[in-house]
């Protein structure tokens, strides 16, 4: 094999794999679940074309690429390299002719009895050991998505995602604290800052999207009016409760929002009727619920709530618009693994998914 990459549509499991097997060795594969183990042995028996690479027989001399060819027609290679007798390489690669009947008969049967055999092996050995677990770190802006994206993810490529879903300030802490996973998704301020920590590869650094802070009330309900910063005071004053995450719990919608109203003179105003939704937790079920009349948080968390309308981002310089970035840890097992979830995350797959989310995919 000479530098295969291949794949399941955006899912890549072999980047530029080579190896040699030279006659009367024996190579094993050895790894954990989704590291391409099977993908390797399914491109070496014709069911999974590689996108790059040869995969190359060398028979009497001569080198036969086994890319493009069917798995029948691989079977049939081999198992005429055993009957050395009669065998013979044509330009198609497939020149066997059966002598008569009963030995057509015997080599088809025999070639889907192979095939069948090869591919129950290589199903039932992924199994028998279990789905390695992939441990990510994720801000709760990104969540929805990647609960949409996720099970694909896990169906190509073996893995069992594990999403610590967190605000990008408990994040922080944990890591800084000591925890470790295979990735985090965070704001790209605090990736970035992890990485000069050396608690991130920071090669593996990568923007993903981006989105702002919005309003929200319960369906139905009238729609305030936030077309100006004046417009949206009025409102905040007029509304008979809101609600919004607490800063202290780290979540960058809150901290940025307590600056609005500290801005806009309202701190001491809003406070009675305010309500601070601690460890990042969603607002959108309290307004959903009728317990709060208005909602501010993320556009991703605020449209991922069932019973809740959007009204609209923050208006002009209030907004702030927060890009969401990713970032492998250094020494993670799984690192393969990690970035065949960030390319997923970044491909034209997960645009529409992103952006039906709340999210602005990064170009």
């Amino acid at each position: 094999m000479r530098e295969v990459e291949a794949g399941y549509g955006v899912v890549r499991a072999l980047h530029g794999v080579s190896l040699e097997l030279r006659e009367g060795e024996t190579v094993a594969l050895l790894g954990t679940n989704g590291n391409g183990k099977s993908t390797l042995m399914k491109c070496l028996m014709g069911m999974v074309r590689p996108t790059h690479g040869e995969i190359v027989l060398e028979i009497d001399g001569r080198q036969v690429n086994l890319v493009g060819m069917s798995t029948e027609e691989i079977v049939t290679l081999a198992w005429r390299w055993c009957q050395k007798g009669r065998f013979r390489v044509d330009k198609g690669n497939s020149c066997w002719k059966a002598k008569d009947e009963e030995e057509s008969m015997i080599r088809t049967v025999l070639l889907r009895f192979l095939t069948k055999l090869s591919l129950s092996i290589l199903l039932v050995i992924p199994s028998i050991a279990g789905a390695a677990e992939l441990k990510v770190f994720c801000t709760h802006a990104l969540t929805p998505a990647m609960e949409q994206l996720g099970p694909d993810f896990e169906r190509s490529t073996g893995y069992k995602l594990v999403i610590i879903d967190a605000t990008s300030g408990a994040t922080v802490k944990r890591i800084q604290g000591g925890e470790t996973a295979d990735l985090a998704i965070s704001t790209g301020a605090a990736i970035r800052d992890l990485a000069k920590q050396g608690k991130l590869d920071s090669a593996s650094v990568s923007d993903l999207a981006s989105t702002g802070i919005g309003v929200a009330v319960r369906t139905g309900a009238p729609k305030p009016d936030i077309s100006s910063v004046a417009a949206f005071k009025q409102t905040l004053l007029a509304a008979k409760s809101i609600a919004y995450s607490d800063p202290a719990a780290g979540g960058g919608s809150g901290i940025h929002f307590a600056k609005v109203v500290q801005r806009l003179g309202l701190t001491e105003q809003l406070k009675p009727k305010t309500t601070l939704v601690g460890g990042g937790g969603a607002v959108g079920p309290l307004v959903a619920s009728g317990q709060v009349e208005l909602a501010v948080q993320m556009k991703s968390e605020l449209l991922a709530a069932k019973g809740v309308q959007y009204v609209g981002p923050l208006p002009g310089d209030l907004q702030e618009v927060t890009l969401f970035s990713a970032g492998i840890f250094s020494g993670s097992k799984n690192a393969a693994g990690a970035k065949s979830l960030i390319r997923l995350l970044k491909s034209k797959k997960a645009a529409p998914v992103l952006k039906a989310t709340g999210m602005q995919p990064v170009k």
